[in-house]
């Protein structure tokens, strides 16, 4: 099983999109922001790769539910995979890289990883999460150069990050 960790904040939107900056903010707001271009680089992963599982590791997952999350992407215009769950919160003190690296101890069928994300939170984590990590600029959120690296990634049969994880180095 192919695996996408997804971030949403800086990936499928970013922070210089108007959208962003007047509603994100507000208190009570009713529209998550996205931006389409964002959308539109990420769709290029699940045309490459239709039978890719998303997990998403954004903090989004603590205020949202799976069908609500869902709808939003649905509703934003992502296009193929299958979002299948959230990853742990193992609290803000642990590191998101720990919450995925436990998602995928518990998921012993994931075959190939990656993961996206604006923000590097990988200072707690003993593998070498850098060989599936994509970080894009949280200015201007996932971009097609960002999408053909996790499509290369994807394409890795051999990840030496899952070897070494699963051989408990």
């Amino acid at each position: 099983m192919k695996v996408l960790f997804l971030d949403i904040d800086g990936i499928l939107n970013n922070y210089n999109h108007d959208s962003y900056r007047k509603n994100h903010f507000l208190p009570g707001r009713k529209t998550p922001t996205y931006c389409q271009l964002n959308v539109d680089a990420f769709n290029l992963i699940t045309a490459a790769h239709p039978d890719v599982r998303i997990v998403i590791s954004s903090s989004w997952r603590i205020t949202n539910s799976l069908p609500k999350m869902r709808r939003y992407l649905r509703n934003w215009g992502v296009k193929g995979g299958r979002i299948i769950d959230f990853t742990p919160s193992l609290g803000l003190l642990r590191g998101r890289g720990l919450e995925i690296e436990k998602w995928i101890k518990e998921h012993p069928k994931v075959t190939s990883v990656v993961v996206l994300d604006d923000e590097t939170v990988w200072e707690m984590v003993t593998n070498d999460i850098a060989s599936i990590f994509v970080k894009a600029s949280g200015w201007l959120g996932f971009c097609e150069t960002d999408a053909q690296r996790a499509i290369d990634i994807l394409n890795n049969p051999e990840q030496a990050y899952l070897k070494g994880l699963r051989d408990g180095k």
